[in-house]
């Protein structure tokens, strides 16, 4: 597939082969060493040092050794190609420092630096099939809140039990729901819901009514009642009508007229505040 897919590139006029820079963790030293080799010092560190590991696995030191005369790295790249290079087992070096690279120490003063216009660019910026060490991050943020929190929750890629842990960071549910499904939908109605910026308090909860994501009794038990919406909303759909006419189907929970305290829980994750 490797061989098609660089073969296709260099026929086409596109900047970067079909599925971008993935390919630089792939087993494909064709397609990895023209990617360093075209994209140059515009790929970051992480970047740089992921081809070149990937590229002495799968190609060999040689493939690596020529790649680094080309003067096609960066400094730093260039110099750890030129240590790793020296002994007899180079990915270990390359590998070492990578995973330096991608510390999350390092990446927790990224996302504090004042001039960092979002957490989400950071993330963003690792190497691709690296993973995140997101235990390490909640636990810096619990001992001094991360700024752009918000932005890196509701990235593409985030484990799910993190996100049901800061639920209260997601966007609000609309008619669908959230990507994620009926759990994440749960954990976020706990939070409250009527803030939608693209419908209706009624338009927003019939969907997951309907389909089964939120129930009634998730409406009484999680929700808090979006404001101005009167308690028929957590009937179900078939059942309710503008002007009920008829007694209702069924008596509503006195849920709804506890105090919010009593019915809102409160975030109390590491990552709560603002």
């Amino acid at each position: 597939m490797g061989a098609r897919v660089l073969a296709d590139w260099r026929a086409g006029n596109s900047a970067v082969p079909a599925g971008g820079l993935a390919w630089l963790c792939s087993a494909e030293p064709g397609l990895v060493e023209e990617l360093l080799e075209k994209e140059r010092s515009r790929l970051g560190l992480g970047h740089q040092l992921l081809g070149c590991l990937r590229l002495v696995e799968y190609g060999g030191a040689d493939r690596l050794a020529g790649l680094a005369r080309r003067d096609v790295l960066g400094r730093s790249a260039t110099t750890v190609c030129a240590k790793a290079l020296a002994p007899a087992g180079p990915a270990a070096v390359l590998r070492a420092r990578l995973d330096r690279e991608l510390a999350p120490g390092k990446i927790v003063r990224k996302l504090r630096l004042d001039d960092a216009p979002h957490g989400r660019g950071v993330i963003e910026s690792l190497p691709p099939g690296e993973p995140v060490d997101w235990a390490a991050l909640e636990a810096a943020h619990a001992r001094e809140p991360l700024p752009h929190r918000q932005d890196i929750v509701r990235l593409d890629g985030v484990p799910e039990d993190v996100r049901l842990r800061h639920a209260a960071l997601l966007p609000e549910p609309g008619p669908d729901g959230l990507p994620g499904g009926a759990r994440l939908t749960r954990e976020r109605a706990r939070h409250g819901l009527g803030d939608h910026l693209h419908c209706a308090p009624a338009t927003q909860l019939d969907g997951p009514l309907r389909t089964g994501l939120l129930d009634c009794a998730d409406l009484v038990r999680l929700a808090a009642r979006p404001r101005g919406c009167s308690p028929i909303w957590a009937w179900p759909p078939a059942a309710r009508t503008p002007r009920p006419k008829s007694p209702r189907p069924a008596p509503f929970s006195p849920a709804w007229c506890a105090p919010d305290s009593a019915r809102t829980p409160r975030l109390g994750t590491a990552w709560r505040g603002a």
